[in-house]
């Protein structure tokens, strides 16, 4: 089950109009939600930090995952020490799927030599390598590495972290309205649509505060619904509808 259908699931499980329904996920809409007499479609969506001419904090996460995931297997097939290897980017670097070999190679070699070398020291910095004339895994600002081979799996992740932004109506306005566009195509699915917004939570790129959030916003949307779900909570909330403007009173 991938991210996005296990959130549209518990989503499903914590609305009480649906909660015992049966879900099928496919897409154009995201799921389906089974009813007696038809179907509830889902459209769901991740609201993530704007990306920017300079970057794109989601896709780095996405590439660096992918980075750790493919150095954590390099490492295993040569040893079988369980790691825990947190590694800390330079955001400023700019990557593409195409530095993933090199990168994930490097950092296994890393994990290697410390696993073989007589001294141990736990956090590793790409200054102090360049200092002693020595290669270190470009993009890469330090290396943290711990031994803890009494655990079943190795621990390998990225060193994330930041200023919370504040999500604001503006921002889930603008999320509403990419997805008003498709709206009418999915009709032909369903006669109902519900939107769902997805906070995670689970790094920098999906972070949002809503400790100042106003949830009794009135937002426009011509979804039969719309949804806030926050992942990390457990916890939903159903967006207002704006009232169309009377013509008479203008």
């Amino acid at each position: 089950m991938t991210n996005e259908q296990w959130q549209i699931k518990r989503f499903v499980e914590l609305e009480p109009s649906v909660a015992s329904k049966e879900v099928i996920f496919q897409d154009k809409p995201d799921a389906l939600i089974c009813l007696d007499d038809g179907c509830i479609g889902i459209e769901h969506t991740r609201i993530i930090r704007p990306r920017t001419p300079d970057n794109d904090l989601y896709a780095f996460e996405k590439i660096t995952d992918k980075i750790l995931e493919q150095a954590q297997e390099i490492f295993s097939d040569e040893r079988s020490e369980a790691l825990q290897v947190s590694v800390s980017f330079d955001d400023r670097v700019r990557l593409t799927n195409r530095d993933r070999d090199e990168i994930a190679r490097d950092l296994a070699q890393v994990a290697l030599e410390w696993v073989s070398g007589p001294i141990r020291e736990h956090r590793l910095e790409a200054w102090s390598f360049k200092h002693r004339g020595q290669t270190f895994p470009r993009a890469v600002e330090s290396v943290y590495i711990d031994d803890v081979s009494g655990i079943d799996d190795p621990l390998w992740g990225a060193d994330r972290g930041g200023a919370i932004p504040d999500l604001t109506p503006r921002i889930v306005q603008q999320q509403i309205d990419l997805k008003e566009a498709k709206l009418a195509s999915y009709r032909d699915r369903c006669p109902e649509i519900w939107l769902l917004l997805v906070v995670e939570g689970g790094s920098p790129a999906t972070y949002w505060s809503m400790h100042d959030f106003p949830f009794e916003h009135p937002f426009v949307f011509t979804f039969d619904r719309a949804f806030l779900y926050y992942e990390f909570g457990a916890q939903t909330w159903e967006f207002r509808r704006a009232l169309p403007l009377n013509p008479s009173a203008v």
